[in-house]
């Protein structure tokens, strides 16, 4: 089927030069600067009821939206409350081993063979004979075009035909604006493949605290979840345009808390926290509804800064929450970070991307130019093997739907980032797999990665190995 297309701990989103949260810009703060947001840890062998029991004392001791229990499977892992240092030393007590600051903070900033490629099904994303390919939709056909061709050669984008269809793909992000006619179905006369379902997954409630709220599902303040998520599902920019998605929002309850702190603009790691174990329950309910489920696609186009004495527990919990992940077969996707113009951050330095020095399903991705240049800002060195665009060229940004209405198109020149890079090969792995019964067994995201470390290659002119889907376009 083809479709002609007329056209120390520092949390980091790694979209663009946006910030999360900053219409809480405008709010007075109300409350005193003695009290910070800190994440209280119990001991392994401590029980499920004395855990819930510490929990209910805590919630009465405090004042009203002072905690938050994040649960995984009705069992408190950790508490987020919001403490004075007086009060962290008298809640330190023998089921405690640690409490640690939740000081962090958002900033949205193989060889070709031809005997190997299969002919197979396709969709084709064209041009009418009144538009430029290469001008209007190059870092699309970017994703297929094989090697040892140029890129204004290729003006179509190929890719195969189930589009990601029933693979769940999970994006920790501030919000979608759904309204967009990117995460529309297209009219019948269209040719695209039909979308996935779209939801909005939130942070499970506990019955102790309130830290959370559910805003909009349609809601995105920001953008930079709506950009990412149209890199993934987007009738025009996605590369996976019938997977479902699933938007686990991190634009939270910010003004409450700024109010209990002083100041607050940015999320924090609890937010983190409990959208991952929405995710893995989530996951785990999917199973149970259908044993044939296929294996998840998990995006975090964001990145932390970890002190790993001052944020042992913290760091240990997080990886208690990709191993998990990683026993269900899901394929995490991580931005390898914006940072490299910085001196001594020009490699990986930031958790999620680091856990893939530990699991083979955790894949951090950089970003290039549509040359096939790695972007400045990109963060590279011997753990980031795959690449994709993250700006358009030295001139254009990412373009992608905006964060209003139905029409409201980002094209700012500076809207680029590793996030963006993260989605488009979030997508192109939930094509895989929903194409390719063998790697939906045993580890599914190590044998995606593997996938895309072997067909990732140099483009000419390039400097860094980047994406390939593996389609052959038929104008080419």
């Amino acid at each position: 089927m083809m479709y002609h297309l007329g056209i120390f701990f520092f949390l980091v989103v790694h979209g663009t030069h946006l910030v999360v949260g900053n219409h809480v810009s405008s709010f007075t703060p109300r409350a005193s600067t003695d009290k910070a947001l800190y994440l209280i840890y119990f001991h392994d062998d401590v029980d499920s009821s004395k855990r819930t029991d510490y929990a209910r004392d805590l919630e009465k001791a405090l004042p009203e939206n002072h905690t938050q229990a994040i649960t995984l499977h009705n069992k408190i892992l950790t508490i987020a409350a919001v403490l004075t240092e007086s009060q962290v030393s008298k809640w330190k007590t023998d089921s405690i081993e640690a409490i640690e600051s939740d000081d962090s903070e958002v900033d949205i900033d193989g060889n070709f063979d031809d005997s190997t490629i299969h002919a197979r099904d396709r969709y084709h994303d064209t041009f009418t004979p009144n538009s430029n390919a290469f001008r209007d939709f190059p870092e699309m056909l970017f994703l297929s075009q094989p090697p040892r061709t140029e890129l204004e050669e290729c003006p179509d984008y190929a890719y195969d035909d189930t589009a990601g269809r029933g693979v769940d793909v999970y994006v920790q992000d501030t919000g979608i604006n759904r309204k967009h006619i990117e995460f529309k179905n297209p009219t019948e006369r269209d040719n695209f493949p039909r979308k996935g379902s779209i939801e909005t997954l939130y942070p499970k409630s506990s019955r102790f605290g309130n830290l959370f709220f559910r805003s909009s599902p349609d809601k995105d303040d920001d953008g930079h979840g709506t950009c990412v998520s149209d890199k993934i599902i987007g009738t025009k920019y996605g590369s996976a345009k019938s997977a479902n998605l699933f938007l686990v929002p991190t634009e939270t309850n910010f003004k409450a808390l700024a109010a209990l702190l002083g100041s607050l603009t940015k999320a924090r790691m609890v937010f983190y926290f409990a959208g991952l174990a929405a995710i893995i329950e989530h996951i785990e309910k999917r199973r149970r509804e259908n044993k044939d489920a296929f294996p998840p696609v998990v995006n975090w186009s964001y990145g932390l800064l970890v002190d790993e004495k001052k944020h042992k527990k913290t760091l240990d919990q997080w990886r208690d929450f990709v191993r998990r992940l990683d026993k269900l077969g899901a394929t995490m996707i991580a931005a390898s970070g914006n940072a490299a113009h910085i001196a001594g951050r020009e490699e990986v330095d930031e958790y999620p991307a680091l856990f893939a020095k530990e699991f083979k399903s955790v894949i951090p991705v950089g970003s290039v130019d549509i040359h096939g240049v790695k972007s400045t800002f990109s963060q590279g060195g011997p753990l980031v093997k795959v690449h994709a665009p993250g700006r358009v060229d030295e001139h254009r940004g990412m373009p992608c739907a905006g964060k209003k209405g139905e029409r409201d198109w980002n094209v700012d020149p500076k809207n680029e980032g590793t996030s963006y890079s993260t989605g488009t090969i979030s997508g192109i792995a939930a094509v895989k797999i929903g194409s390719d019964p063998g790697v939906r067994t045993g580890n599914t995201g190590e044998k995606v990665a593997a996938w895309l470390y072997r067909w990732a290659y140099i483009r000419e002119g390039g400097d860094v190995p980047s994406v390939w889907n593996t389609e052959i376009p038929d104008i080419c």
